[in-house]
């Protein structure tokens, strides 16, 4: 899950005061990660504590190309493919009465070359939000965060999910830019191949899009209760379009799954 051109981010950044436009599971959010709701459809006798892992030491390894459109020194149009891996971990948490919150390096969204920070909060195991860490909050080796400081930073444009999730359910609107999440397929699914994943459990697959009515840019995720964002994608429009698709290949988590 190419990220939008930098003049729309830019554009974007400031809509939302220095706050990126661009959400998930991870969601999907990421953007992603747990709390002990049940998903609709989830099967039975899947722990409900696992709706995201959100421990510490839990991570993601994802293997995926970017495509990208660009003209040359000779005004020809041409395109560049590229291969990368990216790394997301929660590197600390912590429980607070109602709010669960996880401190997460790299984003389904991030370019190869960077991995961003956010925090992850759950919100009486039901709604789950990314906040961006302040430059400060990034330096920092330990999670420390009041309930008022983990209030502040939920805002409704940062909804990620609503559970229990259901097919064509929408949520996290933003009325600045229109983007908000939509819930586009609910279905079975075995998980195969991947370490760190059991291969012989049933599960339920969320498809999830975060997109906008005539919007030139979409992101997609495919989500597993448990297990967390299992690919995503995203594409940007127009003449200078991008391309980004990447699977999950690796998974670590101190509970097996």
């Amino acid at each position: 899950m190419a990220r939008r051109p930098f003049r729309e981010c830019q554009l974007v950044a400031f809509l939302r005061e220095g706050r990126m436009a661009i959400r998930g599971i991870c969601i999907s959010m990421l953007f992603i990660i747990g709390g002990s709701g049940q998903c609709a459809g989830q099967t039975r006798g899947q722990a409900t504590a696992e709706v995201f892992p959100m421990s510490k030491g839990t991570y993601w390894v994802y293997h995926g190309t970017l495509s990208q459109a660009f003209t040359d020194d000779d005004g020809e149009s041409k395109k560049a493919v590229t291969s990368f891996n990216l790394k997301m971990e929660i590197v600390d948490s912590l429980r607070h009465g109602r709010y669960q919150v996880a401190k997460l390096l790299g984003y389904p969204d991030d370019y190869p070359s960077r991995r961003s920070c956010h925090f992850w909060i759950a919100v009486d195991d039901k709604e789950f939000y990314l906040a961006e860490c302040s430059a400060t909050e990034e330096k920092q080796t330990r999670l420390v965060l009041s309930d008022e400081e983990i209030t502040a930073k939920i805002h409704k444009r940062d909804l990620i999910f609503r559970l229990p999730l259901k097919k064509d359910d929408s949520f996290g609107e933003d009325p600045d830019i229109s983007y908000k999440w939509i819930v586009d397929d609910v279905r079975p699914l075995e998980m195969v191949n991947i370490p760190g994943i059991a291969t012989n459990l049933p599960r339920m697959e969320y498809v999830l899009a975060y997109d906008a009515p005539g919007s030139h840019w979409r992101l997609s995720v495919n989500y597993i209760p448990g297990i967390g964002v299992t690919s995503f994608g995203s594409q940007t429009g127009g003449s200078g379009w991008e391309l980004k698709q990447a699977d999950l290949v690796e998974f670590k988590s101190p509970r097996p799954k």
